[in-house]
């Protein structure tokens, strides 16, 4: 077998952990629970009414904008019971209740999507309902910006990043073949000068199946496996060595291995995407594995899926334990495809209680894009626009390590984001560039 590259550079950032409590263990799939909720955009739009019997795959939002939004496909057969609408800072989200018979049945045929050109993959894209899982909102807008210009670089992540998280590695093992045809097809109408996969060197049953569905044509190079490694401004450096503003970024097309697999089994079966895979793991958990759910089942049937909880947690995270959010009402609270994993821990690595800084130096060590944050703390309190601006918070991608790794307990994050807002957010606020 032709030797793997392993790229040599490196960023700052934290070892992980975690991940042995999932990582070995082929996927389940999760029991269909009683009911799913679907949550929708203001804009989208419901076709669907109460009392309607839908089928698995069947379209139950449109968009009301197609520019804006993707169409929402039911991820169960049953009985829609309720259509509610909740508003927030965020605008107002739909909900979309529905009954489960438990049956499964598909809608009518998928017919598989026909490709001829750049255009109609997006298209497709569209079509299919992909959120993209690191970029988080629909697919075919990130490829869409490399329609009228070929990428440099078509860089795929099949690692790992996040404490506890380990939903790419299965992805790898047990769909390499859709895996493959993804990459084919982006390879063939986005036609990047290069294509590589990212991925660490202990996943070795990982990249056995990769080089054996995929072969050689496309590069696979083993990086370190620090978070926040799987951010696209990092993963980009670690590939091209170029450092880049990702809000610009025309260059580099940076996908999560599941999300390409998620091409690949769309474009070739025609079915919406209408589960997702995620870690439920922590200590707390029972069984803790990766688990195929029907997209909209509430944190508490995923867990239930698992055993339960070894005993009362001390928190409940959706998604990284690092910048995730602690959530309290497991039974309504939903699966989407932009999540990774429910996080079940023992004791919480954040503390309410702050500290002053002592001047360790850990936060700026840590740092992977090699900010200052106490001096950035420092700044921003005594309101130094000047300063603030000369220390680049805007850089900053909002990882955590340096509030994580603060023995003070400083809330270092949330003093990055505002510090950020205050260089970047006014500036586009007034239309200028300094």
């Amino acid at each position: 077998m032709k030797k793997l590259a392993v790229f040599k550079k490196n960023v700052n950032g934290i070892k992980l952990w975690g991940a042995e409590l999932s990582e070995n263990k082929h996927s389940e799939i999760a029991p269909i629970p009683d009911t799913v909720t679907l949550l929708m955009s203001e804009d989208v739009s419901p076709v669907v009414k109460i009392g309607e019997k839908v089928s698995v795959g069947q379209k139950i939002g449109e968009p009301i904008d197609p520019k804006k939004e993707i169409p929402v496909y039911s991820s169960v057969s049953g009985e829609i019971s309720e259509i509610s609408e909740k508003s927030d800072d965020n605008g107002k989200t739909l909900y979309i209740k529905i009954l489960c018979d438990k049956r499964q049945t598909l809608c009518e045929k998928f017919e598989e999507p026909k490709i001829t050109s750049k255009e109609s993959l997006v298209s497709a894209l569209k079509t299919s309902g992909i959120i993209s899982k690191d970029y988080g909102k629909p697919l075919y807008l990130k490829i869409k910006r490399f329609t009228e210009k070929k990428p440099e670089y078509l860089i795929i992540n099949a690692a790992d990043f996040e404490p506890y998280i380990t939903v790419n590695d299965r992805e790898c093992i047990e769909n390499a073949e859709n895996i493959a045809f993804g990459i084919r097809i982006l390879k063939k109408w986005l036609k990047p000068q290069r294509t590589c996969i990212s991925i660490t060197k202990k996943q070795k049953e990982a990249i056995n199946s990769l080089v054996e569905n995929i072969g050689m044509s496309t590069q696979i190079r083993m990086v370190s496996d620090n978070y926040p490694n799987g951010n696209e401004k990092i993963i980009i450096y670690l590939i091209t060595g170029e450092t880049i503003e990702i809000k610009h970024n025309n260059r580099f097309l940076v996908l999560d291995i599941f999300t390409v697999s998620a091409i690949g089994k769309y474009l070739r079966t025609g079915r919406p995407i209408t589960d997702t895979m995620i870690t439920v793991s922590g200590p707390a958990i029972k069984n803790p594995c990766n688990l195929v759910v029907p997209l909209g089942i509430s944190f508490a049937d995923a867990i239930n899926s698992c055993g339960g909880f070894r005993f009362s947690p001390c928190a409940v995270v959706s998604g990284s334990i690092m910048t995730g959010k602690n959530e309290d009402n497991l039974e309504f609270t939903y699966v989407d495809q932009a999540l990774k994993g429910i996080i079940a821990i023992d004791k919480l690595e954040k503390n309410d209680v702050e500290y002053d800084c002592i001047r360790c130096g850990r936060c700026v060590s840590t740092c992977p894009m090699k900010l200052i944050p106490p001096e950035i703390e420092k700044a921003l309190a005594k309101e130094n626009t000047i300063k603030l601006k000369s220390l680049h918070p805007e850089m900053c991608i909002e990882c955590g390590c340096c509030e994580y790794i603060c023995p003070a307990k400083r809330k270092l994050l949330s003093v990055c984001q505002n510090a950020k807002f205050e260089v970047v957010g006014k500036r586009f606020k007034s239309g200028g560039k300094n």
